[in-house]
C-alpha cells in the first residue's frame, strides 16, 4: 500500500477549503477517516462521503459550542444533525461529516445503538480509532495547514 499525496490534494474537493477555513475558526483540527481514506488508499479515488474527527487539543465538547459550529457550517450548505453528535454538512454532490473523537461502552442490547458514548476532543488518534469496525477503516488523513 502506498499514499499518493500529490494525487489526493489534486483530488480534494473545491469546497473543502471553505470547510476547512470554518474548521480552523474553531480552532479543530480535521482528520479525514473510513471509507474515503480507504478507497483512495485501494483504489487511487477519492469519494463524496467524508467523514471527519474533529480535535482539539485544549477545548471540551459541549453541546452548544458543537451547535455553534453547525450554524457556522450551514453558510456552505446544508447542515443535518445526526445521532452520536454527528453533523452532515452537503455541499453540491459532498456529503461532510464531522464528529468529535468518542469512547464507545456498549451495553449488553443488540442493535447499532447499544452503546454510549463518551466525547472528548483530546482525546488520542491513536485511541479514538480503536471503535472503528476494520483495520483498514482506522486509517487517518490528518490536515494541519
Amino acid at each position: 500500500m502506498s499514499f499518493n499525496q500529490k494525487k489526493f490534494l489534486a483530488s480534494i474537493p473545491s469546497s473543502f477549503t471553505d470547510v476547512f477555513g470554518v474548521l480552523k475558526t474553531f480552532g479543530f483540527t480535521p482528520t479525514l477517516v473510513g471509507g474515503v481514506v480507504r478507497d483512495f488508499i485501494l483504489q487511487g479515488i477519492v469519494g463524496r462521503d467524508w467523514d471527519t474527527e474533529l480535535s482539539h487539543p485544549t477545548v471540551s465538547f459541549n453541546k452548544s459550542d458543537w451547535k455553534d459550529f453547525g450554524v457556522a457550517l450551514s453558510k456552505l450548505g446544508k447542515i443535518t444533525h445526526l445521532p452520536y453528535e454527528i453533523i452532515r454538512l452537503e455541499i453540491k454532490n459532498i456529503e461532510y461529516e464531522f464528529s468529535p473523537p468518542r469512547i464507545e461502552t456498549f451495553t449488553s442490547e443488540k442493535g447499532h445503538s447499544n452503546f454510549t458514548a463518551e466525547f472528548d476532543f483530546s482525546l488520542p488518534f491513536e485511541k479514538a480509532i480503536l471503535r472503528r469496525d476494520f483495520t483498514v477503516n482506522s486509517l487517518g488523513i490528518r490536515f494541519t495547514s
